[in-house]
């Protein structure tokens, strides 16, 4: 798994620690769902403003919101990835988080900052996997494999 992670943010407000494991997660996650040595996601790092542009953008909701994915493909097209001639990888979409609000929600609920972003940013990859939480169902499938991989990891709330 190749994953990118960039920031907008003018300070350095995630610590290298927080990035490894989220790293960790994120590979943890690929290889639980059989897709680790396939592909390839970028990760943004940015704040409240910049999340609103997007989030207005491309879902025409004009808030600030903690995560949004773009992925590049459905389920079933993911069913059938090969990774891409010369790089081994296959792009399969984008994270951006919000730092502030992860922060925020991390206080909110009342664990550590670590433990949102992953959060989030598993989210997020989950989505790209093909994952959706629109119906109960789905919603209780993608919170049990979200934690599942979590847990696995030691990342408790």
């Amino acid at each position: 798994m190749k994953i990118e992670m960039r920031s907008s943010l003018d300070t350095d407000q995630v610590a290298k620690e927080d990035m490894s494991l989220l790293a960790q997660v994120l590979k943890t996650a690929a290889r639980g769902e059989g897709k680790y040595s396939l592909v390839a996601v970028s990760l943004l790092f940015t704040d409240n403003e910049t999340i609103r542009k997007y989030n207005k953008t491309f879902r025409g909701v004009d808030s600030a919101t903690d995560v949004l994915s773009f992925p590049m493909f459905n389920r079933e097209d993911l069913a059938a990835l090969v990774p891409l001639p010369g790089t081994g990888f296959t792009e399969i979409g984008d994270i951006i988080i919000s730092i502030p609000r992860c922060r925020e929600q991390a206080e909110e609920y009342g664990h550590s900052f670590q433990r949102e972003l992953c959060f989030l940013g598993l989210h997020g990859f989950l989505h790209l996997l093909g994952y959706d939480h629109i119906l109960a169902d789905e919603a209780q499938e993608m919170e049990a494999v979200a934690e599942k991989y979590l847990a696995s990891l030691g990342v408790a709330r």
